[in-house]
């Protein structure tokens, strides 16, 4: 047959001629059809790799010439190859991520018919993005709507545009709205039926329109919540105590009602609990005095399955109020006397009290006398000594709790009678040991200045002695509760014997050189803490040892620092590296906590002290005195005298002044030096006041604190004597010793005989009773017995 040329798609010639040339092209009797161009598949490449197009699948009558034009919209690219018969598969480098490119083909075939149908593909730049999602796992309750948010990425940094979102299994319904965040809700369970299982599936797209990989995890559904067993322990209590103190029952629940764990009940801090095994145990309110306490109660279950999970816990605060009007207990004025270191009246709680004074001595007392000695029920005076011989009072104070509001309209009560008491010291003892020793250093520990009130609040059935006179021998240490400063004078004249037992402490070590100034013990505390020093006054090698309640002795805690009292509890100074740090005992933890860094840089200390805001040190080679104080936060160098030689400091906390008339309790240090004067008092608030109060011939010394009272135990030159004068004085007066019998005037010296040797004497207070100790040796003995004196 004949050709045609220029045909259309759509003509041809007759008889030999073919109309509307189909898809695949070809010929019919010789007739030519117009060929059809194919673009190829969609691709998503890598950006910079050689991208291919492929119009190999085109048809028509060969050979085809292949027209690709890319479309506008994109980064234009080069193709290796155009409008040419081998232009079926050109190549180009692919352009950024997040580019699209979209090309079009024309092919023409041999008798120059050219493609009509529209034959387009995409190339995209980019990669498939990943889908997750969170939760991813887990066990949840029956019944729950669960919000699954997407973490999906695309490692091109392209924007995920859709979150296709599918569930099954346990699943009751699926809300999204393409979004990031799908609400699943599960199938309710019933409680104690099988488990049940759920899927989550998510896919992702991206903006060059590739989609993820499918993301799915599976999930646990079980009925009732994800425990399917639950505690509650109740709603905080505010329980008031009163004069009679309550039964308080703590009201636990487990659900369901069917399940039966074992329960255990705890306080912290520690209650003793009834029935605690249960869900309602009691206790028995403790005396709240003062400021409400709170204590957390915790209830603790182990169940068995199909309890899940196997133990639970929970807890609820109960607040114990102070509910009771104080009233006054008793009263150091018996018998119309008053001890020269003032009167003491105890209350059933902690007051606010303001003393009426009527009479003598009221310049002397402190206004309003000191809440006395670390928390106990008590206010007391003087500023000073009271002259010997002068009456004061009546007395009477007004009654005004601590409770948060008040319990009561003050009121004022009398504390002294109607009748004024007499100035005049009442001497006990001297009480001395049966049993000598090599180097005991004794001191009197306490529970604080009324340690038997406090005891019977918290532990009655298990009461330990109030307090011991305790010293060091060796590895061990010995103890004697058979001092009782509170009792009337046993008639025994100089011998009111004390035997002593002795406790082996682990952690003691008899070797390296006894201290040759200082104390063996330390008291520290009305926790009744006492440091049993290894060093010398140093910052080193002190170990802290601890009675129980129930008067059992723990072994000694090692200690890096220098121990020193802090009201009812004790601190300690410890040096690092040339850094000074403060650290704090913490009684309910059992631990030394709360580390202040007080200075850095500092050279060798040799000996340190401290009180709630200043530290004492002694420092460099020529163990100078340095001090540091408190602002604020902070800790700077505060000036101070210049001395040097320093072997022993103590400093002791004073009671802050209560009134603007009252003046201020000063800080001051006591500096034992290996020179002349051997012992000096500085104030560490401001330089150049200092004083001396020995010189020559000292073994020893002890120094406390009694409300705005100082108090100086001193051995000089084998004899004990007692100084005296008011806080933040540095003037101090000798206090006489007992009389004796043949001796017109009473000499200063406390000795149970003058004419034997005296040394290292301690001071302790126990209500208005002074307790002097000491160890004290009459020629030709080489070993020391401890003695004490007693003086209210």
């Amino acid at each position: 047959g004949g050709s045609a040329a220029g045909g259309s798609a759509a003509g041809g010639s007759a008889g030999g001629s073919a109309a509307g040339g189909s898809a695949a092209g070809g010929t019919a009797g010789g007739a030519v059809g117009a060929p059809v161009a194919a673009a190829g598949l969609a691709q998503i490449v890598t950006p910079g790799v050689q991208v291919t197009l492929n119009g190999m699948a085109s048809s028509g009558d060969f050979p085809l010439r292949y027209a690709w034009t890319q479309l506008p919209g994109s980064a234009t690219v080069t193709l290796s190859d155009n409008n040419s018969i081998t232009a079926h598969s050109p190549r180009f480098t692919a352009p950024a991520a997040g580019t699209v490119l979209d090309f079009s083909l024309v092919v023409t075939d041999r008798f120059g018919f050219s493609s009509t149908n529209l034959a387009t593909t995409r190339v995209s730049c980019g990669s498939a993005p990943t889908a997750r999602f969170t939760p991813d796992g887990g066990l949840f309750a029956g019944g729950q709507t669960v919000p699954f948010q997407s973490a999906a990425f695309d490692d091109g940094g392209l924007v995920i545009v859709r979150h296709d979102w599918l569930a099954t299994g346990s699943v009751a319904s699926v809300v999204s709205d393409g979004g990031p965040t799908a609400y699943v809700t599960f199938n309710p369970v019933a409680f104690m039926a099988a488990d049940e299982l759920a899927s989550v599936e998510l896919r992702v797209t991206n903006a060059i329109g590739a989609t993820s990989a499918p993301f799915s995890r599976a999930f646990v559904v079980r009925g009732a919540n994800p425990n399917n067993w639950s505690l509650d322990a109740g709603t905080a209590m505010l329980v008031p105590v009163g004069a009679s103190p309550p039964l308080v029952t703590l009201v636990g629940s487990v659900a369901p009602s069917t399940a039966t764990p074992t329960l255990s009940w705890s306080c912290n801090p520690p209650l003793p609990l009834l029935n605690p095994t249960s869900l309602t145990p009691q206790f028995i309110a403790p005396v709240i005095a003062g400021s409400s306490r709170t204590f957390v109660c915790s209830m603790n279950a182990t169940g068995s399955p199909p309890l899940n999970p196997s133990m639970l816990s929970t807890s609820v605060a109960v607040t114990l109020r102070d509910d009771a009007d104080p009233f006054l207990m008793s009263t150091s004025l018996r018998n119309g006397r008053m001890s020269p270191f003032g009167w003491v009246a105890r209350f059933s709680e902690p007051i606010i009290s303001l003393p009426i004074l009527q009479g003598g001595c009221a310049t002397n007392l402190s206004y309003p006398p000191r809440l006395e000695a670390w928390g106990s029920n008590a206010v007391m005076g003087p500023r000073s000594t009271l002259p010997l011989g002068q009456t004061c009072g009546p007395f009477s104070t007004r009654l005004t709790d601590r409770a948060a509001p008040a319990n009561a309209t003050p009121t004022s009560e009398s504390v002294s009678g109607p009748v004024p008491a007499v100035v005049t010291p009442e001497w006990v003892g001297p009480w001395v040991s049966t049993t000598d020793f090599a180097d005991p250093r004794p001191v009197v520990a306490t529970m604080g200045p009324f340690p038997k009130d406090e005891l019977l609040k918290w532990s009655p059935s298990s009461m330990a002695p109030p307090f011991e006179l305790i010293a060091r021998e060796a590895t061990a240490l010995v103890r004697s509760s058979e001092l009782d400063p509170l009792g009337p004078d046993a008639g025994c004249g100089l011998a009111c014997s004390m035997t002593f037992q002795s406790i082996p402490l682990a952690g003691l070590s008899a070797t390296g050189p006894a201290p040759s100034s200082g104390h063996r013990a330390f008291f520290g505390g009305g926790s009744l803490f006492v440091a049993l020093e290894s060093t010398d006054g140093g910052v080193a090698g002190d170990l802290v040892a601890q009675r129980t309640r129930a008067g059992a002795w723990l072994t000694p805690n090692a200690s890096t620092g220098a121990a020193f009292q802090v009201f009812d509890s004790w601190s300690q100074v410890r040096v690092t590296g040339g850094s000074v740090f403060l650290d704090a005992w913490d009684g309910a933890s059992g631990a030394l906590v709360g580390a202040e860094l007080v200075a850095t840089g500092v050279p060798e200390v040799t000996a340190a002290t401290g009180t709630s805001d200043y530290v004492a040190l002694a420092t460099g080679p020529t163990r100078a005195l340095s001090v540091y104080g408190r602002s604020g936060v902070s800790w700077t160098p505060r000036t101070t005298v210049t001395m040097t030689n320093i072997v022993r400091l103590a400093a002791l906390e004073s009671a802050p002044p209560s009134c603007a008339s009252c003046g201020p309790d000063l800080p001051i240090v006591f500096a034992e030096r290996s020179t002349s004067p051997q012992l000096q008092a500085v104030r560490m608030d401001f330089s150049g006041v200092s004083g001396t109060i020995a010189t020559t011939g000292m073994t020893g010394w002890a120094y406390a604190v009694r409300g705005g009272l100082q108090l100086v135990a001193i051995s000089i030159n084998g004899d004990v004597r007692l100084l005296v004068g008011p806080t933040g004085s540095l003037s101090l007066s000798d206090f006489n010793g007992p009389p004796r019998p043949g001796f017109p005037t009473p000499p200063p010296p406390l000795d149970v005989d003058v004419l034997c040797e005296a040394v290292h004497p301690h001071l302790a207070f126990i209500e208005d009773a002074l307790v002097v100790t000491w160890q004290e040796r009459c020629a030709p003995q080489t070993r020391w017995r401890i003695a004490a004196r007693v003086i209210r």
